[in-house]
């Protein structure tokens, strides 16, 4: 995750929590500051550089008379959108769990990166990357900063585009999984319910005297008492009313 774009798709698609979304934003933000003060430091030492925020301009995201070819505003906000959308929708399914050929997912994300790269580059410098556009913004003119807005928004609602599409099958992937799971276990064999049956009619026969009690922890138990044997309580309730029996 280099890029918040990656980022916001994956929170969308369901794979990473908003507080990982946040530490992995807030990580890329700070390391390309990092790098990128790297680089303008090495820029000042150069004697054929005067102004190293002149040749940052040279490199830094822009549109409208700040374009390499002019392009206006709608469209890089609609190349911003397209490249996003295509470079998260790449990632995702590359590294999805089902993919066979995970093994070519680096491969898949770097080419994609790069042919959208090329476009980017004729039509604005358009980094699809939000934190890179925010590290040279920060080192150019004020211009940058005034024209940051758009390669927040534009890449954020093409990642977000791609996110819901992937979230949508995989949802619909495993919804039909779970029918289909469902469906094999729904009805049991008749052979089976002969079977339950039976057994539910043999437990039901008992032989006669048994009695079941209740034990403290709410289990039954039976306990066999021969069939006609009087009970003790009964037998001394007889006792006090009738009398002593003769001997």
């Amino acid at each position: 995750h280099f890029n918040p774009a990656i980022t916001v798709g994956n929170l969308v698609a369901g794979r990473i929590g908003i507080a990982a979304a946040a530490a992995y934003i807030g990580a890329q933000l700070i390391g390309a500051a990092a790098g990128t003060l790297a680089l303008f430091g090495i820029l000042r030492t150069v004697p054929n550089i005067p102004d190293a925020r002149t040749a940052f301009d040279t490199v830094t995201a822009g549109f409208g008379e700040h374009s390499v070819i002019q392009t206006s505003m709608a469209g890089v906000l609609l190349a911003e959108v397209l490249g996003a959308a295509l470079l998260v929708a790449v990632f995702l399914g590359t590294t999805a769990r089902r993919n066979i050929h995970a093994a070519a997912a680096p491969f898949a994300v770097g080419l994609a990166f790069a042919v959208l790269l090329q476009l980017g580059q004729a039509l604005g410098n358009a980094p699809f990357n939000p934190a890179r556009a925010t590290a040279s913004a920060l080192f150019s003119s004020s211009w940058a900063l005034e024209q940051l807005w758009l390669f927040w928004v534009a890449p954020i609602v093409g990642a977000g585009i791609a996110g819901l599409v992937f979230r949508g099958f995989a949802d619909a992937g495993a919804r039909s999984a779970a029918a289909d799971t469902e469906h094999a276990g729904a009805a049991p064999d008749a052979e089976d319910e002969f079977d339950d049956d039976s057994d539910d009619s043999d437990d039901s026969d008992e032989e006669p005297g048994a009695a079941e009690t209740q034990t403290a922890n709410g289990r039954t138990a039976s306990a066999e008492r021969p069939a006609g044997a009087p009970e003790a309580g009964r037998d001394e309730a007889r006792d006090f009313f009738d009398g002593p029996r003769s001997q």
